[in-house]
């Protein structure tokens, strides 16, 4: 009986510790995982920062919202839009039709 109880007492102990151990690791690949993600959201949304950057200096340089758009990739509404606000700018020195 006695070694019984002890018996149950070390699985119970073992269990725990594997429970224990197996929360540790999948905390440690959550934030593993939640790093590699958050990288890849970063980057991809430097990408499209750029991105929209050079279209706009395309803009203000004078190319037409359809070229910068077929350049570029971004949506024409996105480039019709920008470049209003261009003209609409009286701080805008030279202004694209």
């Amino acid at each position: 009986m006695r070694e019984s109880v002890i018996y149950q007492e070390i699985i119970e102990e073992g269990l725990q510790e594997g429970i224990q151990l197996g929360i540790q690791q999948g905390i440690q690949q959550g934030i593993q995982q939640g790093r590699q993600e958050g990288l890849q959201e970063g980057l991809q949304e430097g990408r499209q920062e750029a991105m929209e950057e050079v279209a706009m200096n395309l803009l203000r340089g004078g190319m037409t919202a359809e070229r910068v758009a077929g350049v570029t990739g971004l949506p024409i509404e996105w480039m019709r839009s920008k470049l209003q606000e261009i003209n609409d700018d009286p701080t805008s020195g030279d202004r694209p039709d």
